[in-house]
């Protein structure tokens, strides 16, 4: 046996090792329950925000119930500075308000949504909102506002005086989408924020006035024609060029989710998909110039991703996946994903959840964190 044959079969060896090696561990965890506690404060925070379904048009009375159960939201933000965490609501009926609650300091806030500019964004003819993320897009030292929505997603500018301006028309972003995610990260490491906006439905669909009732996936393991994910660059000059084709990255496998990591520890943020009836995606960065679909070991798992979570799970500085799935016994039980990173040694992620973790009902989003402070990440 040649020595090169040698270093290649014990490379590979060791890391099967490691796998399994953590799989032991992670079999020990899941069955445990560390108590813990909370109480409901919301009403004594002066939290009292109600989302609103949005109404569609009557040809899909039939599927309404199932299709407009979207678009509930909160993030969160220091917005004006201080120093203390703001909450932004999202609510999805025309004419209903969405709400900026301010920190108080003194475990109450208070809403300011309609003062800042930011309540009233669901409009008839413009859509409505179905979630938000924070980013500072022109690095002015403020936490600006994108919303994106089934109908024209919209910019906010903060103003830093509390208020905001909607620039979305002057941003070069005025693109109707039907969208249930999205993301702010730097893909070219300009140190300007790039924006990915997840397609969910066509962009070709209006919900409020249909040409077709034919809006559904065609496929409930392999579906591939939903809504395009765009792609935005950060110009610099308050502008955003759609870069989604000449990079690679226009999924259309009805993403209701997307992660940014550096997963295989080159040095560039790559992207992750959870999507719905069908597989995950990973799309690995190419030095900012263009992005590649690695197979990874999810093509061939289908299941129904609603969020994906990024963390460590076993301290390696290696970043970690999990992504929850429609798992609701006596109707759909597909069971949650926890992916460990081994893409530099096998090229690929091992799923590994088992009992609580894979079982955890039909759960919608997820966040690790160091729960127990014992230097472990829980989800």
């Amino acid at each position: 046996m040649s020595w090169r044959r040698f270093i290649v079969i014990a490379a590979f060896v060791a890391a099967i090792g490691a796998v399994l090696a953590l799989n032991g561990r992670a079999a020990g965890r899941v069955g445990g329950r560390a108590g813990i506690q909370l109480s409901e404060v919301s009403h004594e925070s002066g939290i009292d925000f109600v989302h609103q379904e949005t109404t569609l048009d009557p040809k899909l009375a039939n599927i309404a119930a199932h299709i407009a159960a979207l678009g509930a939201c909160v993030s969160v933000a220091d917005f004006n500075n201080d120093n203390w965490p703001d909450l932004y609501f999202t609510t999805s009926r025309f004419g209903a308000a969405n709400a900026l609650y301010v920190n108080q300091h003194d475990g109450t806030f208070r809403n300011v949504a309609a003062e800042a500019g930011v309540a009233s964004l669901n409009r008839p003819g413009e859509g409505v909102s179905m979630g938000a993320v924070w980013g500072d897009y022109d690095n002015d030292g403020n936490e600006d506002l994108f919303v994106y929505k089934w109908g024209y997603p919209q910019l906010l500018h903060n103003l830093g005086n509390g208020r905001f301006e909607d620039v979305t028309e002057k941003a070069g972003l005025k693109r109707w989408m039907n969208s249930n995610g999205a993301i702010w990260f730097d893909f070219d490491r300009d140190g300007l924020l790039d924006l990915y906006v997840t397609g969910y439905f066509r962009s070709d669909i209006d919900f409020w006035h249909l040409k077709t009732t034919h809006v559904m996936q065609e496929s409930w393991d392999f579906a591939s024609n939903g809504g395009k994910n765009l792609l935005f660059k950060n110009m610099g000059d308050g502008t955003f060029k759609d870069v989604t084709d000449s990079l690679g990255v226009g999924s259309t496998r009805w993403t209701l989710a997307a992660a940014a990591a550096d997963f295989n520890d080159d040095g560039w943020p790559d992207l992750y998909l959870a999507n719905d009836y069908g597989p995950e995606e990973l799309f690995i960065n190419h030095g900012g110039k263009r992005f590649e679909l690695a197979r990874a070991g999810l093509e061939d798992d289908s299941k129904s991703g609603m969020a994906v979570a990024i963390g460590d799970v076993y301290n390696r500085d290696r970043h970690d996946i999990f992504v929850t799935n429609i798992s609701e016994r006596g109707f759909l039980f597909q069971g949650n994903n926890l992916r460990i990173n081994f893409l530099k040694e096998l090229g690929r992620f091992d799923e590994i959840a088992k009992g609580v973790v894979a079982d955890a009902g039909w759960a919608w989003g997820a966040q690790f964190g160091d729960r127990i402070t014992m230097g472990c990440w829980t989800w």
